[in-house]
Order: C-alpha cells, then sequence, then structure tokens
C-alpha cells in the first residue's frame, strides 16, 4: 500500500476515514473493505475511459465526473452488492440502491460458464466507508487529485 495521491499529498484526506485500507498503482485505486460485510471498490483509468470495479461488477464511464461518483456510491451505504454463487464461486454481482427504504436492482454482471448444477445461494455485501455528503466530497476531491483531474 503506497502513499495517496502524488507524492503522498493528500494522504491527510483519509484521516477521515479511519482504517481505510487502499492501493494504488499506475492509473488505478482499490478501497478494500473494512471487514467481511463489505467489498472492494476500485477505479482504473484507461486511454479513453474510466472503469469503476465493485468485486465482480463493473461499469464502464466516459465522463470522469460520472466515474467518481459510481466509485464514491460504492463506497456508501447507498449501494450494496448482491453475489450470487454455485457451490463455493461467485458468478454474479448485482449492484443495488436504495430507494424509498427499499433495495432495487440496478445492473448485473455474471459469468458465462459457471457449474450451474452446484448448489445455488447469494449474500449481500455493503460499504459503510461514506456516511454523509461531506464524507463523498472529501472522498472525490482526494480522488481527483490522485488522477490529476482537476
Amino acid at each position: 500500500m503506497g502513499s495517496y495521491g502524488p507524492n503522498g499529498c493528500h494522504k491527510e484526506s483519509l484521516t477521515k476515514y479511519p482504517g481505510i485500507r487502499y492501493e494504488e498503482g499506475e492509473g488505478k485505486i482499490t478501497v478494500f473493505p473494512a471487514d467481511g460485510s463489505g467489498f472492494e471498490v476500485s477505479l482504473s483509468v484507461g486511454s479513453h475511459e474510466y472503469i469503476v470495479s465493485f468485486s465482480g461488477w463493473q461499469e464502464h464511464f466516459t465522463e470522469p465526473e460520472d466515474a467518481l461518483n459510481c466509485f464514491a456510491w460504492g463506497l456508501s451505504e447507498q449501494c450494496r452488492l448482491k453475489v450470487s454463487y454455485r457451490g463455493t464461486a461467485p458468478h454474479r454481482w448485482t449492484v443495488e440502491y436504495l430507494k424509498g427504504g427499499k433495495w432495487v436492482e440496478d445492473s448485473t454482471t455474471g459469468l458465462l460458464l459457471f457449474s450451474f448444477w452446484r448448489k445455488h445461494e447469494f449474500k449481500y455485501f455493503q460499504n459503510r466507508l461514506i456516511r454523509n455528503v461531506e464524507s463523498k466530497t472529501v472522498l472525490l476531491v482526494s480522488i481527483l487529485y490522485f488522477f490529476s483531474f482537476h
């Protein structure tokens, strides 16, 4: 795990998130879940697109603001990941959002080849790093600096 942002200049922004674990690489940052009830959230920057991943789920974006908002949403209480298993192997990831006190399915990413004959079960995962608008703003500013979008 490295310093956060160019030359570590925005590492102090992470102090608002006690216990945050992250990893940075060339054009990519991954935030790890705080515990077993959460999921990894990654943002990768390509030459013409931005990819946000929540464990096995992913979405491609052309606009950095849309990618950043999705990335932050994945770290919030307003997002949940439903993972479907066949046996012990995950094969489908569905993102859900909270609307009117109920969880609503948004989009799904899945594998084409999986052990369809194995027992089916699903589990829910949720991050709780971002709990309010102020936290989201601090995180987005930090990530903007990390990728030098400013």
